[in-house]
């Protein structure tokens, strides 16, 4: 969601600033310290309470439908729809990446699952008998 903005990228550039002493990973340990502190506050300032913003845009759209037909309405009519679209997109965003993140948790969680479809396919993938020149089944290593 951070990505689709000029605004975080500027703001990145702007925060990747290091300490000028240091070994090297002092320097770099700052610039991200630096950059976290400034995405946190950003993103606290620029997409904030998503849900919060859509309620809002909802309700100054319902007052101007309600009460008014003035020709400066509907300008202020279709801005505020196209700020409702845009939060409602956002809105949309976040939650499918908050979705994709619980589901690599949860599924990396879920190590029971995984491990006995490796197990499976080891097993799948296993020779237990060859069969020799004379028609013979050979069970062991030995015999093979």
């Amino acid at each position: 969601m951070w990505t689709r903005t000029v605004a975080c990228e500027h703001l990145i550039q702007r925060r990747w600033v290091g300490g000028q002493s240091g070994s090297a990973g002092q320097k770099l340990k700052q610039c991200l310290s630096n950059t976290k502190e400034g995405l946190i506050s950003w993103e606290r300032s620029y997409f904030g309470h998503v849900g919060r913003r859509v309620k809002q845009l909802e309700e100054q759209l319902q007052a101007l439908d309600d009460d008014s037909t003035k020709p400066e309405d509907r300008l202020k009519r279709r801005a505020l729809r196209c700020e409702m679209e845009e939060f409602l997109s956002r809105e949309e965003l976040m939650w499918k990446q908050r979705g994709k993140s619980q589901w690599l948790k949860e599924g990396d969680r879920n190590t029971a699952y995984f491990h006995a479809r490796a197990n499976a396919r080891r097993r799948k993938n296993s020779i237990f008998r060859l069969r020799n020149k004379d028609g013979n089944w050979c069970c062991s290593m030995g015999e093979m």
